[in-house]
């Protein structure tokens, strides 16, 4: 199924929803191994975030939360794409204020790892 859907594109709009539902899923799955390897707590994740957040203004950009997925949790091109760390970029930012607020990023790892 994938490979027809790479070969002759969107043939339905419920094919495009079962390949988009498996990506999500393997980005989910990726993401809560990572976090749990990490063995972080919710302060150590607050930590990481401050550290990240050079000016203090307890937000982040794009670029620093691309060092945290590829180097604090050690997830490969290969593990997230790019484009899907775009993609769970664009979950993260609720208010689209093109930055991740520190309430954003712990509602977001409530909400994985509750699920």
């Amino acid at each position: 199924e994938l490979t027809n859907f790479l070969a002759k594109g969107r043939e339905s709009e419920e094919c495009y929803l079962r390949v988009m539902q498996r990506k999500a899923g393997r980005m989910k799955r990726n993401l809560m191994l990572a976090l749990r390897k990490s063995g972080r707590s919710a302060a150590e994740f607050r930590d990481l975030f401050n550290h990240y957040d050079r000016d203090g203004n307890g937000r982040i950009s794009f670029g620093e939360f691309e060092t945290v997925v590829r180097y604090d949790l050690g997830l490969s091109r290969w593990d997230l794409s790019d484009s899907d760390v775009k993609m769970l970029w664009q979950c993260l930012d609720s208010d689209g204020s093109g930055d991740i607020s520190v309430t954003e990023l712990e509602t977001f790892l409530k909400r994985v790892q509750q699920s």
